[in-house]
């Protein structure tokens, strides 16, 4: 588990990102938990759209608005604004779907900031290399 986003409203609702499986809501405190996946790329997967198998790597939301969540998995950035239902792409703009690096603005919740990585190259035992785009770190 790699990101834990609490709501600041109830003790019973919050979520949580697994790497290689997915994205999770409770609303009972953790008794029970949903897949909230829906709209989330994995081009890595036979089934690009499946309910399970996103990797994962940043969740984040601002105190501002708790039901705006924002999240870099591996294919691609996306914000829904519905409290967990469905995700929205919006990589749109950026060199690469691929990054690691996700941060919110302290004051605005519209505003979050990405470090985009190429995801092409394949180094030794067939792990992948990632470096930032033409070797520039640049934030969008």
């Amino acid at each position: 588990m790699h990101s834990m986003v609490l709501d600041s409203r109830s003790q019973q609702k919050s979520w949580v990102g697994i790497s290689a499986i997915g994205w999770f809501k409770t609303e009972d405190g953790g008794e029970t938990w949903e897949t909230k996946n829906k709209g989330v790329r994995a081009d890595f997967r036979p089934e690009t759209f499946d309910e399970f198998g996103q990797r994962f790597h940043k969740t984040l939301s601002h105190p501002a608005r708790p039901d705006t969540l924002y999240q870099q998995p591996h294919c691609g950035v996306y914000r829904k604004d519905d409290g967990g239902d469905h995700w929205h792409d919006i990589t749109e703009g950026r060199p690469s779907r691929f990054a690691f690096v996700l941060g919110s603005h302290s004051q605005d919740p519209d505003t979050i900031f990405v470090m985009p990585e190429d995801d092409a190259e394949t180094g030794e035992a067939g792990r992948a290399r990632r470096y930032v785009p033409d070797a520039k770190i640049i934030i969008y």
